[in-house]
Formats: C-alpha cells, sequence, structure tokens
C-alpha cells in the first residue's frame, strides 16, 4: 500500500519545536496521533499545527475535533479511562 509510518518521541511542551519541525522537513502525507494522556493534553496545538501545515489528520479522541481537527477514530477521554463496574451496578 506504500503506508510509511515515522514515529516521533514527546515527553513535554520542550519537545514541541523538535517533533514538529521533523515533521514539517519531511512533508508527510497524513498525521496520525495517539491516546496518551500527554498527547491530548496538548490537542489544541497539535491540531493548530495539523491546520497550519494543511496536513489530514487523524486523533484518537473525540476532543480533537472539537478542537479543530479533521477526524478521530475511537471514543471520548472519558470513555477511554472510564473503569468497568461489576455486572448490575451502573455508573
Amino acid at each position: 500500500m506504500g503506508i510509511g509510518l515515522e514515529p516521533h518521541e514527546f515527553r513535554g511542551p520542550d519537545d514541541f519545536e523538535r517533533v514538529f519541525g521533523a515533521i514539517a522537513a519531511k512533508w508527510p502525507d497524513a498525521l496520525m496521533t495517539t491516546a496518551d494522556s500527554l498527547i491530548i493534553s496538548y490537542s489544541t496545538r497539535i491540531v493548530d499545527f495539523a491546520a497550519k501545515h494543511r496536513l489530514p489528520s487523524m486523533y484518537p479522541t473525540k476532543e480533537f475535533v472539537v478542537d479543530g481537527g479533521l477526524l478521530f477514530y475511537g471514543g471520548t477521554i472519558r470513555e477511554k479511562f472510564r473503569t468497568r463496574q461489576p455486572m448490575g451496578q451502573d455508573s
């Protein structure tokens, strides 16, 4: 299919310039993020970067789309991190 993935390590806000610079230099066809809580906490900044560079993007939660992202595949943050209740008990 000709699809290649290029992961970029992100540990905190000090990594934005390095990671965004590396992504922008390669002119990728698209951007995809993970559902890591650190990544999710910077959703607006990531969405803004993708829009500025006209990168079609797929995100892991609805919150990215609320922030202006193109699309997501998955649930909300609350759904991703909720705990399962024993049978017969509603949350």
